[in-house]
């Protein structure tokens, strides 16, 4: 009897003449299935960013970080000796039993410091000869303090900002004295990049202007967070402009996020910023993961609301079933079949979900049709 119950069962996905039953069954319990297939999408998608991290720099090159893979491997290096630096100084993520966070800290005679900032600069060519510039920014401040300031007040380090204009260095960077400048150093100063360090004093902040030789990358160790981003030019009608494609990433200290100078910097240089781009793509990858997710939501919740819908006013007046919670309901039943078809296929193409629309809606279709043009159906 048990068996015969579940063959039943299984038979009503993909018989219409057994689907049909369900059509009166609770809206609630439709919407609920519509969620759990939604849910059960996002684990092979949610898995595979895990576990591939590493994997999109090698293949895809996300936001630039293979040019982190091709520092030198010579101890000796000035790169090296920079990395060796941050180790010595011990900067290292720690939980903040007062504000209950993970907070960046730096010690000093094993006494925290609530307050401090450095700059750590070096380069090296990668693999197309061209030189990859990296600013390592460190910088410790008041959380509580700064979340009550605005803007340019702020006393953290604020990511890159592009100097659009000559009006735009008049709005808003008035510590450029732009008048006193050659006309060659105006030129160069319009279209770079600026990151403020120190508010007195200009000569101790960064500005940087990439190339076709000069790659730029920037990563702002901060209390709450890491910043990176990274700035190349690109090829467009025979002229060479800044890559619009968004290379930045703000990820937050966490339990499952965290940094230790000592044990990320090790051995040379290569190693070292090998361990950087595997932190910098682990929190990358969980944001594309959550993006990926909530796309996910959009193809198994949404878009299947709006073919019901389309469906039903298609089929309202010539077909059998007659209330638009009919046509929602055999939805959800018609979605089971194509969500376990999509979930298998997903981990072996994590992409496979964006095809879901498509099997979806031609599945739900034939069984709209079946049901709506079979007599003995719902008779």
């Amino acid at each position: 009897m048990f068996f015969r119950n579940i063959l039943n069962f299984l038979k009503s996905l993909v018989l219409p003449v057994k689907m049909v039953k369900y059509r009166y069954m609770s809206v609630l319990l439709g919407i609920i299935l519509f969620i759990l297939s939604a849910i059960l999408l996002t684990i092979p998608v949610g898995t595979y960013y895990k576990e591939n991290s590493y994997k999109l720099i090698e293949e895809r090159n996300i936001i630039g970080l293979r040019d982190l893979l091709q520092a030198p491997s010579n101890e000796e290096s000035l790169v090296f000796q920079k990395l060796s630096e941050i180790k010595d100084a011990g900067f290292k993520v720690e939980y903040n039993e007062t504000v209950k966070n993970y907070q960046l800290t730096y010690r000093v005679d094993d006494i925290i410091q609530e307050e401090h900032r450095s700059l750590y600069e070096f380069s090296y060519l990668n693999e197309e000869e061209q030189n990859v510039n990296v600013h390592i920014i460190v910088d410790i401040f008041n959380l509580e303090r700064d979340e009550n300031l605005e803007g340019n007040e702020k006393e953290k380090v604020l990511p890159p900002t592009k100097i659009i204009s000559e009006e735009d260095i008049k709005d808003n960077y008035q510590f450029i004295n732009y008048d006193s400048l050659s006309e060659a150093e105006q030129q160069e100063l319009i279209g770079s990049y600026y990151v403020r360090i120190n508010k007195l004093d200009n000569s101790e902040n960064i500005h940087f202007k990439p190339s076709i030789d000069n790659n730029h990358i920037v990563v702002i160790l901060g209390t709450d967070s890491l910043f990176y981003s990274y700035h190349n030019v690109i090829k467009e009608n025979e002229e060479y402009i800044d890559n619009p494609n968004i290379s930045t990433a703000k990820i937050f200290w966490s339990i499952d996020y965290s940094f230790n100078a000592n044990e990320m910097i090790n051995y040379n240089a290569k190693t070292s910023l090998d361990n950087f781009a595997r932190l910098i793509s682990k929190g990358f990858a969980a944001q594309l993961s959550l993006v990926t997710q909530f796309s996910i939501f959009l193809y198994v919740f949404l878009f299947p609301m709006i073919i019901v819908l389309m469906v039903f006013i298609l089929f309202r007046k010539s077909g059998r079933l007659q209330t638009l919670k009919e046509y929602f309901n055999i939805a959800a039943i018609s979605t089971i079949v194509p969500v376990l078809i999509t979930f298998i296929v997903s981990w072996f193409y994590f992409e496979a979900y964006s095809f879901y629309v498509f099997v979806f809606a031609t599945y739900y279709l034939l069984m709209i049709l079946k049901i709506n043009t079979v007599k003995e159906i719902l008779d």
